[in-house]
């Protein structure tokens, strides 16, 4: 563990690992990659045990002229961002332009880009070069707002931990006015409105969107006080009489 300076100026510490996926070293495939390079650590510096293996990394990726260490000009896929930010407003026109283009595409698949709260995130389709703003339909997580504020992070910080730069299939529904996209989102397979439902971290909305599936889970979450279930908060101004 290590400090450094934070945003404000204060020391924060840093953990750093290796990490591996089954037997792979993930710092050493990057490296036999050409995509990062090795840093020499400090003589005060803690050095890890992979130390040589990833220096070897590093003289393969060079000799096999792999990444940055090949011939050509490697250029970074470049997106449409529809989906507001840094001050700017979700271009509502041009994403409900493109909506039926991508609704109709088959097997359609992204990534979870950033996670806005539990149930809203900006999407990114790689396919087809765009971000946009997606919500989950039929299902929504508290706002955080007064006594609503401690659940609605539960859920923000699941959803960062379980859905944040994940791989999704995605079933797009609707685009509404405000050009946010609306559908169902697939993490290794199981819908991830019902997961949340079921863990007590969202609700369901009803309406034309109702979904039995949904309904039974959040019955469920609710007779055994799970998650937001256990706070006994008045949900009539979001949900309605229950």
């Amino acid at each position: 563990m290590k400090k450094f300076e934070g945003d404000k100026g204060e020391l924060r510490p840093f953990i750093f690992a290796s990490v591996f996926d089954g037997a792979t070293n993930i710092s050493a495939y990057l490296l036999e990659q050409g995509l990062v390079n090795f840093q020499t650590p400090r003589v005060e510096e803690d050095v890890t045990k992979y130390l040589e293996a990833l220096r070897d990394a590093e003289a393969k990726g060079k000799k096999d002229k792999k990444g940055m260490y090949g011939n050509f000009d490697a250029k970074p896929p470049t997106f449409n961002d529809l989906s507001g930010g840094k001050g700017k407003k979700v271009d509502a026109a041009k994403c409900k332009n493109i909506f039926p283009f991508i609704k109709d595409e088959r097997n359609l698949t992204g990534i979870i880009d950033l996670v806005l709260n539990g149930s809203r995130f900006k999407m990114r389709f790689n396919n087809q070069h765009v971000m946009v703003i997606m919500v989950l339909e039929g299902v929504r997580c508290l706002p955080n707002e007064g006594s609503f504020a401690k659940a609605s992070e539960e859920a923000l910080q699941y959803s960062k931990l379980h859905a944040n730069q994940r791989d999704a299939e995605v079933d797009l529904k609707s685009v509404d006015l405000k050009g946010i996209f609306h559908g169902k989102v697939y993490i290794n397979k199981k819908d991830y409105a019902l997961e949340l439902l079921e863990r007590g971290l969202a609700i369901c909305m009803g309406g034309k969107n109702r979904n039995p599936r949904y309904e039974e889970a959040e019955s469920i979450a609710r007779k055994n006080k799970i998650g937001l279930w256990r706070h006994n908060l008045n949900l009539t101004s979001i949900k309605g009489e229950i």
